[in-house]
């Protein structure tokens, strides 16, 4: 009887003990992925940053193509304007 008492302690000390190390080997494979959850949002929060700095940059150059525009359509105004002067001017033979 004495032996069964302690061959059944034995057992829950051994069940005890692999409880013990499955405990500590999830809590490092929880640190291990606390730590890449981490990583990941700071990822993520960098590029949602970078998105917004990108998507300044491409507005800015979408209204410097449209400003180029406006100047083309100016310069191509004054242009026609000239011609029109140098035209009246040389109907009056100056």
């Amino acid at each position: 009887m004495e032996n069964d008492t302690l061959e059944s302690f034995k057992v829950l000390e051994s069940k005890i003990e692999a409880a013990a190390d499955m405990i500590v080997k999830v809590r490092a494979e929880k640190k291990i992925l606390v730590d890449e959850n981490k990583e990941l949002k700071d990822e993520i929060k960098m590029l949602y940053t970078k998105n917004e700095e990108l998507s300044k940059e491409v507005d800015t150059l979408k209204d410097d193509k449209q400003n180029q525009g406006n100047f083309e359509r100016v310069r191509e105004e004054i242009g026609t304007r000239i011609d029109v002067m140098l035209e009246k001017l040389g109907e009056i033979d100056i």
